[in-house]
């Protein structure tokens, strides 16, 4: 079998129609170039990045706007408020803005919406915030040289978490950013938010944490699931995407392991949800969960 042309690095749901994804290519796994891929029905159709790799995605439901974060500050975006995505609003609209301190201070990694704002991190406590229709450094208070950000999240402006490497944890509370007590020192990678306000944080050697600004506690998870990649809430069961490229779910207190698609392999890294569907990316697949239904999708761009 043909190693296939692309490796997905992440993916966002915009409704149960519309899905977009980032890939790079697999003959250069290093170069700066990548591709931002869109599902319009059962349609697909591709824009090439050749400036950046594309790391992470994000869908602003008030803008009706998907954006695209490089990890060398780039900041591909598409969309029109009150315009049904499809392959004719989006060709040609695409629009490309640059982050421009990224690349002296370091790799950025994660794109993502709170409230009504959208905000990026990555590498030497940066942590950006589009104002105006500029992207702004909104960092202020933090020690630069000693923080790597690998995430942010939260649920509104004034109740904002950005996560990273040695179990950093950081809280903005609308006026500054404050580090939270972390109950780890290990590598934390995703956010998810649960329903009764609280923050579940996964990370490496499967550290999964739940708490808020006033402190995280660790909760257990099955022995063997290595590092916890993703974390996202789906239908009232939390859904972990670990190492193994397997998927586990928590149910009523009960862990349960997840398949795809019996018998064959498949891959997974990151998850994403929206308009009661689940998305899993993987390196080499791609795959949605529809209440109880798995289905695998076939990009043809691959």
């Amino acid at each position: 079998m043909s190693k296939p042309r692309l490796f997905y690095t992440d993916g966002v749901i915009v409704n149960r129609s519309c899905l977009f994804v980032t890939a790079g290519f697999n003959a250069d796994r290093d170069a700066d170039s990548s591709m931002l891929i869109g599902k319009f029905g059962q349609t697909w159709a591709g824009h090439g990045v050749p400036e950046d790799m594309l790391v992470s995605l994000t869908y602003s439901a008030k803008e009706n706007r998907v954006f695209a974060l490089g990890k060398n500050g780039i900041v591909k975006s598409v969309g029109t408020v009150g315009v049904p995505f499809s392959l004719e609003s989006v060709r040609g609209k695409f629009r490309t803005d640059w982050i421009a301190d990224a690349q002296d201070r370091g790799p950025l990694e994660r794109i993502t919406v709170v409230g009504d704002s959208i905000y990026a991190c990555g590498w030497a406590g940066q942590i950006y915030a589009l104002r105006r229709g500029v992207w702004s450094r909104a960092d202020d208070g933090i020690d630069a040289a000693n923080f790597d950000f690998l995430n942010i999240g939260g649920f509104s402006e004034n109740n904002l978490f950005a996560i990273g490497l040695q179990g950093i944890i950081f809280h903005y509370d609308g006026r500054h950013w404050s580090r939270v007590d972390s109950p780890t020192n290990q590598h934390l990678y995703d956010i998810a938010l649960e329903p009764g306000g609280k923050v579940m944080i996964a990370g490496a050697e499967g550290v999964l944490l739940s708490g808020d600004s006033n402190g995280f506690q660790v909760l257990d998870v099955p022995t063997g699931m290595g590092n916890l990649w993703s974390v996202e809430c789906y239908a009232e069961r939390l859904f972990v995407a670990h190492s193994h490229n397997r998927i586990s779910c928590l149910s009523e207190q009960t862990w349960q392991p997840i398949a795809i698609q019996a018998g064959e392999p498949v891959t997974t890294y990151r998850l994403s949800s929206r308009d009661s569907v689940l998305l899993s990316i993987g390196a080499s697949t791609l795959a949605t969960l529809d209440g109880e239904q798995w289905t695998t999708l076939q990009c043809p761009e691959g």
